[in-house]
């Protein structure tokens, strides 16, 4: 896991690595971390409604399966490509077993970026 912060971040976030599997965006600025997450999902996904390439979690599908978050990281795009999985605001504030959830998930992927 590597960590880049302020301009390189944002860089990073706008058109990621090749070799980078998931980025792992966070911090106290709800509009920065807001923006990023868009620039990058946008890098990975053109059309932000194929269901096949964009899958949005929530604190609760973690909550109810923490597995879900490393297998939908884990899954392929539906007709190849990048594959993006996002979660609200809430997904990323979320408490203890989450955070788990979501290191269990760095592990299974390999290559993150926070």
């Amino acid at each position: 896991m590597v960590a880049f912060k302020g301009s390189r971040g944002q860089r990073i976030c706008a058109q990621p690595p090749a070799d980078v599997k998931a980025l792992l965006i966070y911090g106290p600025n709800a509009g920065l971390v807001r923006e990023s997450a868009k620039a990058a999902v946008s890098f990975a996904v053109e059309d932000l409604a194929d269901g096949f390439r964009l899958c949005e979690l929530q604190a609760r599908d973690i909550g109810e399966d923490p597995a879900r978050l490393a297998d939908e990281l884990g899954a392929l795009s539906f007709g190849g490509g990048r594959r993006a999985v996002g979660g609200g605001r809430r997904a990323a504030a979320a408490g203890g077993g989450r955070r788990r959830a979501a290191a269990a998930a760095a592990k299974k992927v390999g290559s993150i970026f926070v």
